[in-house]
């Protein structure tokens, strides 16, 4: 149970650092710098712990050096993934 939790919390600060490079790339379609939301980074960290998670329960424990960038890519994939298919549909 701890190492799932060790790389739940991995995975959600990746993310979080995911989250926090996203923040100062934003930019609205009229080009200004969008303000800073805090459900668009909490969306981040949430995602990234369930896939911390995930990976801690089926087994899958890198070290923290390959773990971080690892759970930051796999959390934008299935952010992306989640975001196609809700466009997809909607």
């Amino acid at each position: 149970m701890e190492e799932i939790l060790y790389n739940a919390g991995i995975g959600a600060a990746s993310c979080f650092f995911v989250a926090g490079a996203a923040y100062f790339k934003a930019y609205n379609d009229s080009g200004e710098k969008e303000g800073f939301q805090i459900g668009k980074l909490l969306k981040s960290v949430i995602l990234g712990a369930a896939v911390g998670g995930v990976a801690g329960g089926t087994g899958m424990a890198p070290q923290l050096i390959v773990a971080m960038p690892a759970y930051a890519g796999l959390e934008v994939f299935v952010e992306n993934c989640i975001k196609s298919l809700l466009r997809r549909f909607s």
